[in-house]
């Protein structure tokens, strides 16, 4: 038995940084600011960075978004850029309608590309619906 649990451990030494080294932190920080064409802020919603093989995304707050905070950053690229913000109806309805023109809310039609070299600030310029 001692010689499974040193054969196990063994193992798990070798293959741990193996593991971990699958997370990697990309390390380059993208911050946006999010608008209207009027200069108004889109105040909730998500932006989402997709390339062939990484995608990442981002919470609107205001205006203002961070991307790849949850994935420990962005790496290198070229990245068509998706927008998506919802607000519900009313008070009494809750269905959700979207506060960006439907051509945004898909990285293939919304015609935003970003090339990422390095931490970026960036301008997002998005049509109401």
């Amino acid at each position: 038995m001692k010689r499974i649990n040193l054969a196990m451990f063994g193992a798990a030494v070798v293959l741990l940084p193996l593991v971990v080294g699958c997370w990697s932190n990309y390390e380059n920080t993208v911050t946006a600011t999010v608008t209207y064409e009027d200069g108004a802020p889109v105040p909730t919603g998500t932006v989402s960075f997709t390339t062939n093989n990484f995608e990442t995304f981002g919470k609107i707050e205001n205006g203002r978004v961070n991307i790849g905070n949850m994935d420990g950053g962005v790496p290198d690229g070229t990245y068509k850029i998706a927008v998506r913000a919802f607000v519900q109806k009313s008070d009494t309805d809750f269905t959700l309608e979207s506060i960006v023109a439907r051509k945004f809310e898909d990285p293939e039609t919304s015609e935003i590309v970003i090339e990422v070299q390095g931490n970026k600030n960036i301008e997002i310029v998005v049509a109401r619906p």
